[in-house]
């Protein structure tokens, strides 16, 4: 069972890397596809985008509204963030699980809040929006997204202005440069007072990298030394019985003329043919573990995708079939020294 554990805990150890890579792929190159998000301190006229998109260099512009509300389902309320959608749609894609509903115009909900809430499309909910002013309408969820970082829901540009009753507003502009060039931003904040503050996206993405390397680094060398000793102590413990049980026999082969290397193999075939038999078992208790333990501490803000390849499960078996290589390379002084005239001296 110790080397089934070990296996199991060395695809533990391989899978957050896969899960981190996905992560920054869906989030930072599928969802956000902006190279810089300008932020304004109040709500403006749709109108005035356009003079702001001449400001700014030769690429291109989406005006979004985000706004924080409540959610009400039953007694459950939730803060959320409101995200209307641009009708183009090109800078920010929300991936969308269609869900049969009567009426297609509606609100799509995060997945995850919707699990947590028991919300199963169409459902009426009551948003209430967090602002100086606010409003508050009933509405209907018809769609779910999947989204593994933050909690949102999203409604199209339309559907906001005929349910909330008010004029195109945007407090958020999306801005794609060409050639990922960088923006003069102390100059638009010279021009625009209004303009509060303006977030690069590659500054975050490095942020975010930077951060999870360091704690993905720490936690996967920490679990492959656990995982390494589990199984250098399990194959250590039976090798130093078995010789012990067989040292009279490999003695009297030696003397028989058996060269070293074959008592080697003789003597590690056992332990390999153990290992390979435990490998099975162990990816698959390892693929188990993962999905449950990521299953547990999923939370409605931050969401860890379960990434188990091919490459994961041959790195975790030749990562244990180290450590028996590691351990034979203990145990191998032991068969050099063999003497048959000592074993022979020996009381039994």
């Amino acid at each position: 069972f110790g080397l089934v554990l070990a296996t199991a805990l060395l695809v533990f150890a391989r899978f957050e890397e896969y899960a981190i890579r996905q992560m920054l792929e869906q989030e930072y190159r599928i969802s956000q596809r902006q190279s810089h998000s300008l932020i304004f301190s109040q709500r403006l006229p749709k109108s005035s985008s356009k003079s702001l998109e001449a400001l700014l260099d030769h690429g291109i512009a989406e005006a979004s509204l985000v706004m924080p509300v409540s959610l009400k389902f039953g007694r459950a309320v939730r803060e959320l963030t409101l995200v209307v959608k641009n009708p183009r749609e090109e800078l920010r894609k929300v991936d969308v699980i269609p869900v049969k509903s009567r009426n297609s115009h509606g609100l799509t909900l995060s997945r995850a809040v919707a699990d947590k809430l028991g919300i199963v499309p169409p459902a009426k909910v009551v948003i209430t929006t967090r602002e100086r002013f606010s409003v508050r309408v009933t509405a209907l969820i018809t769609q779910l997204s999947e989204n593994l970082m933050g909690t949102i829901v999203t409604v199209e540009e339309n559907d906001f202005l005929s349910l909330f009753n008010t004029s195109e507003t945007f407090n958020t502009l999306l801005y794609k440069s060409p050639n990922q060039e960088k923006i003069n931003t102390k100059k638009l904040l010279a021009k625009i007072p209004t303009l509060l503050g303006i977030s690069e996206k590659e500054f975050e993405k490095r942020a975010f990298e930077k951060t999870m390397a360091e704690n993905v680094g720490i936690f996967r060398n920490f679990m492959i030394g656990f995982a390494l000793l589990i199984a250098m102590g399990v194959l250590y413990n039976n090798a130093r019985i078995q010789f012990s049980e067989r040292e009279r026999e490999f003695a009297l082969l030696r003397a028989l003329g058996f060269f070293e290397a074959e008592l080697t193999i003789l003597f590690w075939s056992d332990f390999l043919l153990l290992t390979s038999v435990a490998i099975f078992p162990g990816l698959w208790l390892g693929k188990k573990l993962l999905v449950g333990l990521m299953a547990a501490i999923e939370s409605e803000v931050f969401r860890i995708p379960v990434i188990i390849t091919p490459a994961s499960y041959v790195w975790a078996s030749a990562m244990l079939l180290c450590g028996v290589l590691l351990t034979a390379l203990i145990i191998q002084p032991r068969i050099h020294r063999i003497s048959f005239l000592g074993i022979l001296k020996t009381r039994e």
